[in-house]
């Protein structure tokens, strides 16, 4: 997985509209990658080409990325 999202990474980062994204898994092989962008329109311009790069990866994967848009985050750590 590590080699995996080491080659994701740049892919990801240099989608447009892109501030973060962080990436969790467990042991038995279930994850979820979170991304922030700068406006939703930029989320959703960019979902179809995000599943695309998660797709190419698919022969790996438990099944198949979802990719969902959501309109407001809240950063817990940090200032808004």
């Amino acid at each position: 997985m590590n080699t995996m999202l080491d080659e994701l990474k740049g892919k990801i980062m240099s989608l447009p509209g892109i501030k973060s994204c962080n990436t969790v898994w467990r042991e038995d092989g279930h994850g979820i990658s979170m991304s922030i962008y700068d406006c939703r329109a930029s989320a959703v311009e960019v979902a179809p080409v995000l599943a695309a790069i998660w797709a190419h990866f698919s022969s790996i994967l438990i099944t198949k990325p979802n990719t969902e848009v959501y309109d407001r985050t809240q950063n817990m750590l940090g200032e808004n």
